[in-house]
């Protein structure tokens, strides 16, 4: 991933996250609801991950923790 926009929302237990992919998109797609955003929301203290996909094939997961975000590439 080229790099991360991370927004704090929600009085910080929400955490709007912009991924942009090694070519250079973003607004991504979550493959769970199909949206395609530049601000996927993520709640902290909710261990469900997100995975976002990129058009041009590639992946990124985000997994949130208690009071913090790891994100990786698939």
């Amino acid at each position: 991933m080229k790099s991360i926009r991370i927004e704090p929302a929600a009085g910080g237990r929400t955490l709007r996250i912009d991924v942009v992919c090694d070519c250079g998109n973003n607004g991504l797609v979550d493959e769970i609801s199909g949206e395609e955003s530049f601000k996927h929301e993520v709640k902290l203290g909710v261990e469900q991950d997100k995975i976002l996909t990129c058009s041009c094939g590639k992946k990124y997961r985000l997994h949130p923790q208690g009071t913090h975000i790891h994100v990786f590439s698939e």
